[in-house]
This record gives structure tokens, sequence and C-alpha cells, in this order.
């Protein structure tokens, strides 16, 4: 749709007004009021007796991957009428949409699981469009209204647009047009924990139908080294899946971000190449884009995630039109927050997790709560006890309602004149299966395990984000298992004591810094057993260079710890003690030298 000069891809606008100056788009009357639509936009409309329902973008019912937008309209419409039974449907439904719909009294608009396709409503003026910027633009000539700009960085918090009087329609209400009010409509049902083998049983077919959606349709697959996209990837285990990769180029990334960057592009490289995957790496440059194509892009949307990404992709032709497939909305089964706001479960913690991520202008008002919290939790119609009297935890409704319903849908809003978004779990059914485990579970992703599991098991194989591959981790567990083993035996068989400057892991103990020269590391071990024991005597330090640094005397025998890099067998009578003794010859204060000096001791 073009709007005063400015094309917005995707788009559209619901006003009473009518000959508004838009181009490429097509018009709808509902009742009063007239729906602008980009020619771009997918619009699916179903009707039944007096409600016509309109699907703007696509939606998949999570059940039935054959039934078209149309049927879906059509049945939606049909159980309008009967609450529970139409919310129910909403719950089951995924994609990427808005549902508008129009009866005799009223038009109600719906937002999809996490308002990933954007609504923003002025409460000034009832104008509601995809973007905010259209609503300033619109409202300023046609009702002579303007919005200040908000004095301090706001994306993503709460429900807020860069426009003072203009907010993002949160997932979990609807807005009612004619009385100019949110409704909230979710959640309407108990919620209760369950198991992870529960959770998968539950999981599985509707997966299989979103995959079975998505064969039918143009995709990549954004993808990276984390779990994230490595579910996404096991579920449609496809090969010739197309995916991509992009490698920032920002020369300011800090240390940690060039490590980070580093890794997930071995890990990415690791399995595309040895599963002979269809894999592109897109080495971004900023300096290509264009300041026409920034400004255009700083105009209409509410985020700047990258600039530089979305212009890229506009060079890409072979993404033109595709559908991209996300794998964000997963850290709906993850412990996003600290363990005590999930304990706690109350407007205390709510109230916490807002302050600590509102813009630092906003913190510092004299009344936060009266000033922010309030006034939002009556536009959005959020009631604290009632959500979680309901069994929800308000730490997940609010990641849901502010980060996935404002921030993240700016953010795909980028990328709209390219190409759609999809995300497995952008559907309220299974956003709150993943969030039905346990909180000390969800911290070990073990579900998301288990769905790659079943799906595609050789990509457990590969690290995930900084860990070892399972052959590494097999190893450290081998050697794990060994000391444990050890420990065991000596555990029956030998009394250790240790003097206070000596620490032991396992079956091996090292000095405590700051080492001083001369001063005795000691350690006594006694034979309980009714028969001679012979142990090895192991050091762990074989630098030539560090030779004459460090001795170790057994039972009055003395060794430079480079002797026992091998191991020395010493026996031990019953009811018989073994005193071990390591001395350095200089002061040292790196841990290194206090490895240097490590023994380790075995039953033979």
């Amino acid at each position: 749709m073009l709007f005063q000069g400015y094309e917005y891809h995707k788009s559209y606008l619901l006003t009473k007004e009518t000959n508004v100056a838009v181009e490429k788009a097509k018009v709808i009357q509902l009742n009063d009021f007239l729906l602008y639509c980009s020619e771009n936009l997918n619009v699916s409309e179903g009707k039944h007796e007096s409600i016509r329902t309109f699907i703007l973008g696509y939606a998949l019912h999570i059940e039935d991957a054959n039934k078209t937008d149309e049927q879906i309209a059509e049945e939606l419409a049909q159980c309008y009428k009967h609450e529970k039974q139409f919310h129910t449907y909403l719950d089951e439904l995924g994609g990427r949409f808005v549902l508008i719909v129009c009866d005799d009294k009223t038009v109600k608009v719906y937002p999809d699981a996490t308002t990933m396709r954007s609504i923003c409503y002025s409460e000034v003026t009832n104008t509601l469009a995809s973007h905010a910027r259209i609503i300033y633009t619109f409202d300023k000539m046609y009702h002579d209204t303007t919005y200040p700009l908000r004095n301090f960085k706001v994306n993503g918090f709460l429900d807020y647009t860069k426009f003072e009087g203009i907010y993002k329609l949160i997932p979990n209400n609807y807005r009612d047009m004619e009385s100019k009010t949110n409704v909230r409509f979710f959640p309407h049902a108990q919620f209760t924990l369950k198991d992870n083998d529960q959770i998968l049983k539950a999981l599985l077919p509707y997966l299989n139908e979103e995959r079975k959606w998505l064969q039918e349709k143009d995709t990549f697959l954004s993808f990276t080294g984390g779990i994230d996209s490595r579910v996404s990837l096991s579920i449609m285990h496809d090969r010739n899946l197309p995916l991509l990769t992009y490698i920032s180029d920002n020369p300011n990334k800090t240390a940690f971000a060039k490590k980070a960057y580093a890794n997930d592009k071995k890990i990415v490289e690791t399995i595309t190449d040895d599963l002979n995957l269809n894999h592109h790496m897109l080495m971004m440059n900023r300096k290509a884009v264009t300041e026409q194509f920034k400004k255009a892009y700083n105009h209409k949307f509410e985020s700047a995630h990258s600039s530089t990404l979305a212009y890229e992709y506009t060079q890409l032709s072979q993404y033109k039109d595709k559908l991209q497939i996300r794998s964000t909305i997963l850290e709906m089964g993850k412990k996003v927050y600290n363990t005590e706001v999930y304990n706690d479960n109350d407007f205390d913690a709510y109230y916490r997790i807002i302050h600590f991520k509102a813009p630092d202008s906003l913190k510092a008002l004299p009344d936060f709560k009266a000033q922010i919290i309030e006034p939002f939790l009556k536009r959005t119609c959020t009631d604290v006890h009632a959500i979680t009297s309901k069994g929800y935890f308000i730490a997940d409704i609010h990641y849901h309602e502010q980060r996935m319903g404002n921030w993240h849908s700016n953010i795909v809003q980028e990328t709209d004149g390219v190409f759609d978004q999809f995300a497995f779990f952008n559907c309220r059914k299974l956003m709150y299966l993943i969030a039905s485990q346990p909180i000390d579970v969800r911290a070990q992703n073990e579900l998301f395990k288990q769905i790659i599991y079943h799906f595609w098991k050789v990509l457990l194989f590969y690290p995930i984000n900084e860990k070892a591959d399972l052959y590494k981790q097999s190893t450290v567990l081998q050697a794990q298992l060994k000391a444990v083993q050890t420990m065991n035996k000596l555990s029956n068989d030998i009394v250790i004591k240790h003097s206070a400057n000596i620490e032991q892991t396992d079956n091996a103990f090292q000095p405590v810094l700051p080492i001083q020269a001369g001063q005795k590391y000691e350690t006594l071990i006694k034979n309980v057993t009714k028969q001679p024991l012979t142990i090895n005597v192991k050091g762990h330090y074989n630098n030539p260079l560090g030779k004459g640094n460090i001795f170790v005397n057994i039972n009055n025998e003395e060794y430079d710890i480079l002797d026992l890099y091998k191991g020395q067998h010493v026996t031990i009578q019953k009811g018989k003690k073994l005193y071990i003794t390591v001395t350095y010859k200089k002061d040292f204060d790196k841990i290194s030298w206090a490895k240097a000096g490590k023994i380790s001791i075995e039953i033979v």
C-alpha cells in the first residue's frame, strides 16, 4: 500500500474515513468502517448468517494442515456466537494473521498468537493500522491530530509504539471498534503443569501437521548454532531445504560477541558440511546500505533491529516472496526470568519485571506504578490475580504479551517487503504446551532435545552454542565415570586426609593458592582393608622447563614432580599409612602452578 510517498508492504488501515488517498490498495466495506489493504496482503473471507470474518495474511489449523484460509475463516464465522468454542478455535490457529469479525453491531479485530502481524491503534481517534506511522500520518491529515514522539527508546516496552497515544494491540486482547475498547479473551481456561513425556506426546501430531503444511510452501530457514533453530530444522528434516545464516559485520562487537559469532559459524559450517545441507552464509555489509533505504526504513518501522540485514534481503532475489521459517517463541518453554519471579507469581513479581525492563527515564518517575503500570493494566484489561488463579505464570504472560507481542512483531515487520514469516510455536495451544514444563525442568532444554531426537537424531551429536559435541562429551563422561568408580573403590579401601592448604577433586588433589616456597602440602592415606594395597601415585606435570621447582616426598623418598608423570606404584600394608608431601622451591600465585603440583591416586 502506497501512502504519502512511502510503500508499506502487507499493510492495512481500518477507518470510517472515505476516499483515503492510498494507492496499490483494495477496499472492503465493514459496516461503517472501510478496510484498506495492500494488494500483496492476502485476504480470505468467511460468512455464516450475519457474521463475516476476514483473515489478513495466512492461518493454519494445527489439527488439520489441509484446511485453507477460506475454510478457517468460514469455520470461525460458524462458531463465533459460541464464545468458548470460538476462543478454543483461536487457540489452535498458527500462522501470521489479523482476524476481523464483522456482525450487525460492531467490528472486532483479533491478533494471531503473538500479534506477529502487527496491530496498532490510536486511543485518540480509534484509527487502526498495521504500522504506527500510518496512523500518525493519516490522523494528521484527516483528523488534525498529532502524536509527539516519545522521548526515550521504546522498542518492545509494554504496548508502546514510538508515538504517544498510539499503542500495539497485545496478543490476548481484541479491539472492539464501535466501543473503542480492548477486551481480554485469553487466558480463558485452567493451566496445569505436565511432565515432558506428556507434552511431547501432545506436541508431535501438531508439529507433524505444521510440517505437512510447510512442505507445500516455498520456504527457507534461518539457521544458527543454537538449540532453537536446531528444533525447527529437525522438524523439517529436509536436506534440500534452503538454510541461511547471516554474519554481522558490526565493528563494535564485544570480545564475547566476537567469540560467540565465531563459535556459531563453526558449528553451523560443521553441521551443514557433514550432512550436505543446502546452506548459504550471508556476510553482511553495512556500507552497502543506501541512505535512501535507511531513511525509509527508519520512517516506517518501530524498530531498527538490522537495517543492514533488511537491505541485504532486498538484494537477494532467491528469497523474494518465500516464507521464512523463524525459530523464535521457544523462549516460552525456557526459564526467561529468575526463579524467584516464578515462585512469587503475583503482582509484585509482575511489577519487578516491568520496572526492570523499563527505559531509565521511566524508572526515575516518582510514581512508576500510577503513571505507567496502572494505565497499562487498564488499557489491556490485565488482572494479575485472575490470570494466576487459572494456574498461569504471570512472567510467561508478560513475556508473551510484551516481548513477543511488541518487540518481536516489530522485528518481523521489517522484512515484509521481501518475504513473509512463520514460527512453529506461534499458536497459543503450542506456546502453553511448552510452557507447561515445571520451571526447574525448563532450564535444561530437555523438551527441545526430545523434539530434536524424535525428528532428526543426528542433530544432537553437534554442540549447542559452546558445548562440546557428543563424542567429546562422552569422552569427558567416561573420564568422570572412571574417577567416580575409582573414588568409590578408594572410599571403601582407604581413608584420605589432607592439610588445610590442599583441595581435592575426585581422586586428585592439588595445593591451594598462593603457593609459598618451602611450605608443606601434606596428604595421609591409610589402608583400612585386611590386606596390602598397591596404589599408583601419579603427577600431571610434564614440562621439562619446570624441572627442579616441585618435589614430592612419598614415605621419605623424594621425587621431582616430572618423575611421577608415568606414575609410581607404592604398597601400603594393612592398617598402615602412606605420607605424601609436596613442596615448592619458589613462591607462585598462578593457577597453572597449583595444577602443576596436582597428584592423583588409583588402586592398582
